[in-house]
This record gives C-alpha cells, sequence and structure tokens, in this order.
C-alpha cells in the first residue's frame, strides 16, 4: 500500500511539472513582448525563467522517480524543495507582488512549496522505516535521463523563441533598421541606457547602435550591456518628469562605470568621440 502511495505522489507531481513547463513555454513570448517594451530582457528575468525551468525539470523528474520508486526519488525531491526554496527566496527580493492578485499567487506558490516539502517528509519517512523500499534501477534511471534531457532541451528551446537573448528590443522595428551599416559605423558615440533601445547612440545623427555590430572587444560587449541592465533596474521608468535614476546609492557606482566604460571607448574612438550620459540627465 506504501508503494502505491508513493507511485501516486509521484504521478501527480510528474504531471504537474509538465503543466508548469508547458505554462511557462506558454506564457514566455508575450512576457517577451512585454519586456521589449521596457527595454529587453534583464538579468532578473533571465534568472527567473531559469529558476522556473529548474523547478519544473526537477518537479517532473522526482515526480518520475516515486512513480518508478527509483532509488533517485530523494535526492530529486531535496534538490526540487531547495531549489523552491531559492525561487521564493530571488522572487521576494526581485519580484515582490504588485498587487492583491500578485500576492495572492506568491501565497498559492508557498503553500505548493509547502506542500511538496510534507510530501518529501512523508517520502522519506517511508523510506527509512522500511515501508517502502526506493531501490528501482536500470530501465528507470534511463526514463530518468530521458525525461531530464527532453525537459532541458525544451526549455532551451523556449529560451530561444520567447526572446531571451540580447536580440529583443522595441517592438514592431526590424532588427535591422537598428543596426548600424557595416560600411558606416558611428566615429562618435554616447552610452546611454534608454528603455527600449540599445545603450549606444551615434552622436553626430542620433542612431541608435547595437554594440556588438561595432567590433568592440566581447568583453566590452558585455561590460556595456551589463551596465545597461544596472542603469535600466534602478530607472523610474513611469516618472511622470521622464525617467530617472531613482536610487541614489547607485547614482555614484553607474556614474563610475560609465567613465569607466567610455575610457575604455576612447581607446577606440578617440577622447573627444565618446560620452555617456544617465536616464533623466539633461
Amino acid at each position: 500500500m506504501s508503494d502505491w502511495a508513493v507511485r501516486g505522489l509521484g504521478a501527480f507531481y510528474l504531471a504537474g511539472g509538465v503543466m508548469v513547463m508547458a505554462a511557462l513555454a506558454k506564457g514566455r513570448l508575450a512576457e517577451a513582448m512585454l519586456e521589449a517594451l521596457s527595454g529587453g530582457t534583464r538579468t532578473k528575468h533571465r534568472v527567473r525563467f531559469l529558476l522556473l525551468a529548474a523547478g519544473a525539470v526537477l518537479t517532473a523528474t522526482s515526480g518520475l522517480a516515486a512513480l518508478t520508486l527509483s532509488r533517485w526519488t530523494v535526492a530529486l525531491m531535496l534538490a526540487n524543495v531547495a531549489m523552491q526554496g531559492l525561487w521564493l527566496a530571488w522572487a521576494h527580493r526581485h519580484f515582490p507582488p504588485g498587487d492583491e492578485d500578485d500576492a495572492l499567487g506568491r501565497r498559492r506558490t508557498i503553500n505548493a512549496a509547502v506542500g511538496f516539502l510534507a510530501a518529501t517528509v512523508i517520502v522519506l519517512w517511508l523510506q527509512r522505516s522500511g515501508q517502502v523500499r526506493l531501490d528501482g534501477g536500470g530501465w528507470s534511471e534511463a526514463a530518468l535521463a530521458a525525461l531530464a534531457l527532453a525537459m532541458t532541451v525544451w526549455t532551451a528551446r523556449v529560451w530561444s523563441e520567447g526572446g531571451l537573448g540580447p536580440g529583443v528590443r522595441a517592438i514592431g522595428t526590424d532588427a535591422e533598421e537598428n543596426e548600424p551599416p557595416a560600411f558606416d559605423p558611428p566615429c562618435n558615440v554616447r552610452l546611454e541606457p534608454a528603455f527600449g533601445c540599445w545603450p549606444l547612440w551615434d552622436q553626430d545623427t542620433g542612431r541608435n547602435v547595437d554594440p556588438a555590430n561595432l567590433g568592440l572587444p566581447q568583453a566590452l560587449v558585455d561590460r556595456v550591456r551589463a551596465f545597461e541592465d544596472a542603469t535600466l533596474d534602478a530607472t523610474d521608468a513611469d516618472h511622470p518628469d521622464g525617467p530617472t535614476i531613482v536610487d541614489k546609492a547607485a547614482r555614484g557606482r553607474l556614474e563610475t562605470e560609465a567613465a569607466a566604460i567610455c575610457h575604455a571607448l576612447a581607446e577606440i574612438y578617440g577622447g573627444d568621440n565618446v560620452c555617456w550620459r544617465l536616464p533623466g540627465d539633461g
């Protein structure tokens, strides 16, 4: 009887993990469009997607492990408990509920995590008390590996098609329209992160340019994008007087980083051909 109780829990969580992944995939495109309207996908959105996807994979694989009484059942369930705790801690810091509906959804997520923790404790107790043997191997482990691989590939496909890459920008524009022509690179550049735009501008023409298309060292491109993420995270897009840096403590750090990036750009374009500006600066 205990075996079937564990198998029942496994079937429930296997189905639940697959449903979470399906919902994540279904909502990714719409979410990417909203993010594009506010300046593209930021680091915290990438982390949120990856944590949720990892939780879905662990929920499904731990469910399959319990369903087949695999020897990996407890380990996978404990890993899932840890992942759910990590997600809740991250969400509490970076995605606080914005309204009552969000708060209700967060409470449901917490309740689900507590329920899975209780299920894990029950399975562990049944194993330790000898009421159920979790020693399945062979085909069970092959099935677990196949499921984990399939869901990981699915996650990568959703990641790619959902717009988590650096190319997500303003809705309704062709990417090629925002890229500088290869034969006409800017000679005078301005570093200025802005919502819905790339962080670099042609100071002479006002053209918005993608740093990845300028032949810059990859380390410098990555630094510019990290600066863009940090700046937009500290910017109030809905301020009545226009976008403004709302975190005073962040301004000094951002100004220092902007100056350092421009110093590196000056080695390529010349000291008189590089400048920077933060959102809200006149």
